[in-house]
């Protein structure tokens, strides 16, 4: 489906399928950008863990 826009003497279609795409294609990237900092703060937390229980010997 394709939105038309009239603005002043410009004259606009969008192709609403192409926003929706570009759309749930940045949502993907987000939640992958999600899931990489959540993976990496996990990581680190576990180096802070196991450093201090070196640190307990």
């Amino acid at each position: 489906m394709h939105r038309i826009i009239i603005d002043g003497n410009a004259f606009y279609e969008i192709d609403e399928e192409c926003v929706r795409r570009k759309q749930e294609k940045e949502a993907e990237k987000q939640r992958q950008i999600e899931k990489t900092e959540q993976k990496t703060m996990t990581q680190k937390a576990m180096v802070l863990t196991r450093s201090e229980s070196w640190d307990d010997r």
